[in-house]
């Protein structure tokens, strides 16, 4: 039995690094300062981390999920270091290796999360966030505004229309049948731009739920990418839209306002016409002020939009100014790598 203890114990001694090296190393003043650095850049690393998260604790949970796969990578590579740490220190360790391993990783995964916190806390400092989400309510405060308007001049240009095509049926004489040709392609032209209109607030729904975190995160330029691009650009583009089918209205709407029928066709269509004047009249007339209010909603989403961007750039600026320390930290794996 005694036998078997020594045995075992020689063993232990045979493939363990003597007390006395494991010392000597743990309390090298170079050693001590390799791992004072990395233990309190860790520290600062997830400080940092927690509070990013806390600032950005609005955001969707799965946007952050790969930020806080680099968190736990990092307390994990740092436990599984200390745990050999330990082993060196009470002369368990066969040699460094496996301490240069988990070493390295502690050194990889930190790296990582510092590159994260670079991007993250750059994007917090300058207010990415919170210049999108402004961004973002001032769009769906306009699309909801051309909405509005946008549906009540659709009912009214469905109902000019359905008059203009009766107008057409009954009146037959070339040139009148060519006015109310014109007006009909007119009209059809401004229900399909206050179409569009009225649909900016779905669109705006995508930007605002969805893409508007990788709008703020994406790898691209500080221009919003993809469906919050899109829907930006839309209200954007919209003043032009309407601008060029009010314009075809009007010279539509004076043709129907000058037309003098046939006194043949003055019987059967007078009322209708009538009707189809008044109506292209007061459309003309509601123009000016629908135009102005597509042309404040641009400029205020385009201010918003310039204003998010100039953030963007700014924290942009700041994450690039990122410096890795992994060089400095790696002088621990060779120092590892020679202990036996």
């Amino acid at each position: 039995m005694g036998s078997c203890r020594h045995s075992s114990l020689s063993t232990v001694q045979e493939i363990s690094i003597d007390l006395e090296t494991a010392t000597a190393f743990v309390n090298s003043r170079p050693i001590q300062r390799y791992i004072e650095a990395i233990d309190r850049d860790a520290d600062a690393a997830t400080t940092e981390a927690g509070a990013n998260f806390r600032a950005l604790s609005s955001l969707p949970s799965r946007t952050l999920a790969g930020y806080r796969q680099d968190l736990q990578a990092l307390e994990r590579a740092m436990g599984e270091f200390n745990g050999e740490w330990n082993r060196i220190v009470f002369a368990q360790a066969r040699d460094g290796r496996a301490g240069a391993r988990a070493y390295s990783r502690y050194v990889l995964t930190l790296g990582i999360l510092e590159q994260r916190n670079a991007m993250f806390g750059a994007r917090v400092r300058a207010g990415v966030f919170t210049a999108l989400s402004a961004l973002s309510a001032i769009y769906l405060e306009q699309a909801r505004r051309i909405r509005r308007q946008m549906q009540r001049d659709i009912r009214f240009l469905r109902t000019l229309d359905r008059e203009l095509v009766r107008a057409r049926r009954e009146l037959k004489e070339a040139h009148a049948q060519r006015m109310i040709n014109v007006a009909i392609t007119a009209v059809s032209m401004c229900i399909t731009v206050a179409t569009f209109g009225a649909g900016l607030a779905v669109a705006g729904g995508i930007f605002a739920t969805q893409t508007i975190v990788d709008a703020a995160l994406g790898p691209s330029g500080p221009s919003l990418p993809g469906n919050a691009n899109n829907a930006t650009g839309a209200v954007l583009g919209l003043p032009g839209m309407m601008s060029n089918a009010s314009q075809r209205f009007a010279g539509a709407a004076g043709g129907v306002i000058s037309f003098s029928m046939d006194t043949d066709e003055i019987t059967l269509a007078e009322t209708n016409i009538v009707l189809i004047r008044d109506m292209m009249r007061r459309y003309q007339r509601a123009a000016p002020r629908l135009d102005r209010m597509l042309r404040d909603a641009a400029n205020r989403v385009r201010t918003a939009q310039a204003f998010y961007e100039g953030t963007v750039r700014q924290a942009r600026a700041e994450a690039r100014s990122y410096r890795s320390h992994e060089n400095q930290r790696r002088g621990l794996i060779r120092e590892l790598e020679r202990l036996e």
